[in-house]
């Protein structure tokens, strides 16, 4: 199954165009937080409705840096899964 989020365009007329992708597996519900680098949304697992906290990557090619960081962060996750009310990685 694959499932979309939406990303938002701002023209420089000032027209916002909304571009549809889809992340394969995942029913994306609700945009939590965006930045200039990430989008970061609230969904479900389709094929065990287990909810997700998916954070995208905006750029298409993100520099070694930006690459690195988000790596240290899903380390960091990963790392603190055993305790109770923290966001799984």
């Amino acid at each position: 199954m694959s499932c979309s989020y939406f990303k938002k365009i701002i023209l420089q007329e000032r027209e916002v165009i909304t571009i549809m992708f889809e992340i394969s597996g995942y029913k994306i519900n609700t945009l939590i937080y965006e930045s200039d680098l990430s989008s970061v949304y609230r969904g479900n697992r389709s094929h065990d409705f287990q909810p997700v906290i998916l954070k995208i990557l905006k750029l298409e090619y993100p520099t070694a840096e930006a690459i690195a960081r988000y790596k240290l962060e899903y380390e960091i996750c990963n790392r603190l899964r055993e305790i109770e009310g923290v966001v799984k990685a």
